[in-house]
């Protein structure tokens, strides 16, 4: 059975896992971070709670997920992550120099709205007209409802929203 390419979203989730001392009860912190790997359905495929946010302490897990997937017959396409410059080469290492690594799309847009001017009278409504870009064009109520669109939309919204 051959599943083909397989997308994932790649994510690390700050925490504070612990458990009270029993002598005293002070916090004592275990983990900090849970890295979780979701399918292209939103599925949970691997995960790992670590003291550390460093790519040494997830490769093994990574590995055995390649692993896994080349046993079914599949590989990774791409992942999607939240800190694609940085991890970009080390999950290269690990799955090979043609798969892509996309910067999510929620970090690409907080990096544009994080760099904007809070006060000025234009930023709600750009911030607003700015997260339109990634959506269907049919697709404009409060909550997203469909996927992203082909890139040849996202070239064409992005456009018309530098034009504005």
């Amino acid at each position: 059975m051959s599943l083909g390419s397989l997308y994932f979203f790649f994510t690390k989730v700050s925490l504070n896992i612990g458990i009270p001392r029993k002598h005293d009860q002070i916090w004592t912190k275990q983990f900090n971070s849970l890295f979780i790997i979701l399918n292209e359905n939103n599925e949970v495929v691997a995960w790992q709670l670590t003291k550390k946010e460093q790519f040494d302490v997830v490769k093994d897990l990574l590995q055995s997920l390649k692993k896994c997937l080349r046993s079914l017959g599949a590989s990774v396409q791409y992942f999607v992550i939240d800190n694609c410059c940085k991890w970009k080469d080390k999950l290269k290492s690990v799955f090979g120099n043609d798969l892509s690594i996309k910067l999510d799309l929620f970090y690409a847009v907080q990096r544009i709205t994080t760099s904007m001017n809070r006060r000025h009278t234009l930023y709600n409504s750009c911030v607003s007209k700015l997260k339109m870009v990634f959506r269907q064009h049919d697709d404009h109520g409060p909550t997203r409802t469909r996927n992203t669109p082909e890139s040849e939309a996202l070239l064409s919204h992005i456009e018309n929203f530098a034009s504005k």
